[in-house]
């Protein structure tokens, strides 16, 4: 699925407190427009419980890996309260929480409503395929400390990022602007400038024809990154956040297409999962899901 909408006419990301979930399907979530929803989530223990402490010395034994590496969470963490735009920190990102952390589950509960219905989370996913409870994650990272990547997220998915601590800038480009980003090869969900501020325009030239979005997501508040958008981050302070991927029915084939890929190196096996995943999907939406 791909954004009805280009930033050309687009100037600002919109911010809407208590946005009702049809109004958020309707003009958000179908055409592919993100949008910033203070407050989305103001019922999660983890707005009152999450902070370096809690992390540090509550859970400090944990091992998570972090820019490649395996190193104990109370290290990382001493970093993070040390960074700053001289010396940031490394990016905590893509720890599954229901794998890797999931004593923090309460704090997250209820699931994201923005976020539902979510198709991942469905009996036609197999559970060793470890999306079944949906695909929720744990961000954390110091003042001053970008993402490491410009991209959009895999899987076709939407991402919805709630920030428990602190405030972050997004930087977004929409689908329709591809041509500028430099996928690092066909198809890829990463493009090769990583620096949006500092682009080297001798070596990716069209980037300066690429058109960006601004915003900043306080604390408390949800993003939603439509399928298809690039985007990257900068950490305006210390911040621990939450990422929520979800796959609606427009995405599905696509989502199809993209996990039967990763799922087995054989093209026999690829076209069973694709198929299977496919009459699931027809499945689903015979059931109304």
């Amino acid at each position: 699925m791909s954004s009805v909408y280009s930033t050309a006419s687009m100037t600002s990301v919109d911010r809407k407190p208590g946005l009702p979930v049809e109004e958020f399907i309707k003009n958000y979530l179908n055409p592919g427009i993100p949008v910033v929803i203070p407050g989305a989530m103001s019922q999660w223990k983890a707005h009152q419980k999450w902070n370096p402490s809690f992390f540090r010395d509550t859970h400090g034994d944990k091992m998570v890996r972090v820019g490649g590496k395996k190193v104990v969470l109370r290290d990382f963490m001493d970093t993070v309260l040390a960074s700053n735009e001289s010396t940031p920190s490394l990016y905590l990102n893509e720890l599954n929480i229901h794998k890797e952390f999931p004593e923090l589950l309460e704090d997250i509960d209820p699931f994201l409503s923005y976020a539902l219905p979510d198709r991942l989370m469905t009996r036609f996913m197999p559970e060793s395929w470890g999306m079944r409870q949906g695909v929720v994650e744990l961000l954390i990272g110091g003042n001053g400390t970008k993402f490491p990547t410009m991209h959009h997220d895999g899987f076709h998915m939407n991402t919805f990022v709630t920030q428990i601590r602190g405030d972050k800038e997004f930087i977004f480009y929409s689908p329709d602007q591809t041509p500028y980003i430099y996928q690092l090869h066909p198809g890829s969900n990463k493009s090769a400038v990583n620096d949006v501020d500092h682009p080297d325009l001798e070596k990716y030239p069209l980037f300066a024809k690429a058109k960006a979005l601004r915003t900043i997501v306080k604390e408390g508040d949800t993003v939603f990154l439509p399928t298809g958008w690039w985007h990257t981050t900068r950490l305006l302070s210390l911040s621990i956040a939450v990422s929520t991927n979800n796959i609606a029915a427009n995405q599905w084939n696509q989502f199809a297409d993209d996990l039967s890929v990763t799922l087995s190196e054989s093209k026999l096996k690829q076209n069973i999962y694709r198929t299977y995943l496919k009459l699931a999907g027809v499945a689903m939406t015979l059931t109304g899901k």
